[in-house]
């Protein structure tokens, strides 16, 4: 049964099948909520299959998990419509699809539960040419972070992170010019943190960088946090990572 079970999940979640969903128009990407995100999320989270005895604990252990972390129904959420207009935002801005989610098909999750861990995830997986896909989970924001923590500010912090993918798959490495910015604005012990810590101020500084001098600047709760002057450094710094010939 258990086998049976993973063979139903991959015929169901390929990559073929995924892929197939795209539309010919430019740029591709799917934005995905309801039952398609929430299955989308779980089938990430999923252990890969060993054996029958060994996958079924695994899978026991993946189901608490997901239990424990999820809490349906519940908080904020963005919806896909906010989301495509975001999407035309940065790219007529920054040309940011085109040069950084383009090569990857983006999947855009809209899960419907606020997650105890995360507000938002990011996933790189390859299908079985090594062409990169990538699924970014977006969960409902808790009701008493909404004050600190908009939905918006959480789409953006993620197409932060797409832009370090962009420059280093590993999520291990940094442009240069990024870490000098960071650095001089705000976040002097910048090198010596942990490298997950480094990882979320990039992508909130990308986000910041992202929302400043638009409609949604005031959305992002560190133009509270940071002085204008910041600000307009992870802007220009922002573009400078854009350019064509960066």
């Amino acid at each position: 049964m258990i086998t049976r079970f993973y063979q139903q999940i991959g015929l169901r979640f390929s990559f073929t099948n995924i892929d197939n969903t795209f539309s010919e128009k430019k740029p591709r990407y799917r934005v995905i909520s309801g039952g398609a995100a929430a299955s989308a999320y779980a089938v990430t989270v999923l252990p890969p299959y060993i054996s029958p005895v060994k996958s079924l604990k695994a899978l026991q252990t993946a189901g608490s998990l997901l239990e424990s972390w999820l809490q349906p129904g519940s908080g904020v959420f963005i919806t896909a419509e906010q989301v495509n207009t975001i999407l035309d935002f940065v790219e007529s801005e920054f040309g940011l699809f085109s040069k950084v989610l383009a090569g990857y098909d983006p999947v855009f999750a809209l899960v419907d539960c606020c997650h105890s861990e995360f507000n938002s995830e990011i996933v790189l997986l390859h299908n079985a040419s090594g062409r990169g896909i990538l699924r970014h989970f977006v969960f409902n924001i808790k009701p008493d972070a909404i004050e600190e923590v908009t939905p918006e500010y959480v789409f953006f912090h993620e197409l932060g992170h797409a832009m370090q993918i962009e420059h280093d798959e590993t999520l291990e490495a940094f442009p240069e010019s990024a870490v000098e910015t960071l650095l001089a604005n705000g976040f002097p012990g910048f090198r010596s943190i942990p490298l997950y810590n480094q990882q979320e101020i990039f992508a909130d500084m990308m986000s910041v960088g992202l929302m400043f001098h638009s409609p949604y600047q005031e959305l992002n709760p560190f133009t509270r946090l940071l002085e204008p002057q910041h600000q307009e450094a992870y802007h220009l710094l922002v573009k400078k990572l854009l350019e064509p010939d960066k």
